[in-house]
């Protein structure tokens, strides 16, 4: 039976906070676990600024293409997403002009950093393998908010964070960056990309789509537009709205509660609020809070009260006589 329970508890700690269906359009900013331990820490945020920790540190952040057609074994639909954090380049080109841009240095090394850091069914998975690719021009553009013949990319705020973290730590002495989408260009051994233009301070300033031979010098930067499918049942949402509360929740041991400190809706099914504790702080259960735990002592408390009155009335009726 103690087995049976400890099994139970484990399942429903598996099952995600299901958030309700979210509409997204290309371009929207999305965070999202990569991993039962992402998963686990995100929600045992008990605040705040450990929310927002975790956030800017642990959490796969992501930029929304499109929906898919795949969902997990619980019906939970992936989103198409451009990956950012884990999406890196690097200065020694994408590969030679005869190769694809699918085996160069760049790309290999994105899609090995993705597959250590997200699990089934986080990513989607097909035959063992987490579903990698390279955005098409089309992607590209609806991302960037670029429409017709138009090359130049308006530099938003958003547009500049996307540019900025995929071309993070270049060469120092260059202000030229590419990043490869998997559309050919109007040449043979060319490929659409951004070029992404920095002032001396590294900030970005412009960018532009334009055609791109693959192979190149090393003054220049090679990056890539590495997508990925995550699961919309694990994105990170938080806001400045969020509360949180103390929660009573199965150990895995039978007949064992414990209190958690939780944002409110990410508690599992199996735990119970405690609406008498409002404070981090207090959300501690004592080890001796069963009924046992306290009638020994207050019986010997008892006792001793007992055997004091006792003896303060047989010196009452001494001095009496």
């Amino acid at each position: 039976m103690k087995k049976l329970f400890a099994g139970i508890v484990a399942a429903l700690a598996l099952v995600p906070v299901i958030a309700n269906a979210a509409s997204y359009k290309a371009g929207d900013y999305i965070d999202f676990a990569g991993n039962a331990d992402d998963w686990s820490s995100f929600n045992a945020a008990g605040s705040a600024e450990e929310t927002a920790k975790f956030l800017n540190t642990d959490a796969l952040s992501s930029i929304f293409i499109s929906d898919t057609t795949h969902t997990d074994s619980k019906g939970n639909k992936y989103l198409k997403v451009l990956e950012l954090r884990y999406s890196k380049g690097n200065a020694h080109g994408v590969a030679d002009k005869d190769e694809t841009i699918q085996s160069g240095e760049p790309y290999q090394k994105n899609v090995a950093d993705l597959k250590a850091k997200i699990a089934s069914p986080y990513g989607y998975y097909e035959s063992s393998n987490l579903v990698v690719d390279i955005a098409t021009l089309d992607e590209v553009k609806s991302i960037l908010g670029v429409t017709g013949t138009n090359t130049d990319i308006e530099m938003t705020d958003m547009n500049k964070y996307i540019l900025s973290v995929l071309t993070a730590g270049g060469i120092a002495d260059s202000n030229i960056s590419y990043v490869f989408t998997k559309t050919a260009g109007a040449t043979t051994g060319t490929y659409k990309t951004v070029k992404v233009t920095r002032n001396t301070a590294g900030e970005v300033i412009s960018a532009a789509i334009v055609d791109q031979v693959v192979e190149y010098t090393e003054e220049d930067h090679g990056y890539v537009f590495t997508t990925v499918e995550m699961n919309e049942a694990f994105t990170c949402k938080s806001s400045t709205t969020d509360t949180y509360s103390c929660y009573e929740c199965p150990t895995g041991e039978e007949n064992k509660t414990d209190f958690v400190w939780k944002r409110d809706g990410a508690q599992d099914s199996a735990c119970k609020k405690v609406d008498k504790i409002t404070s981090k702080a207090k959300c501690v259960k004592s080890p001796k809070t069963g009924v046992d735990s306290y009638l020994v002592p207050s019986a010997i408390v008892l006792g001793v009260c007992a055997i004091v009155l006792t003896v303060l009335k047989r010196k009452d009726a001494f001095r009496t006589i």
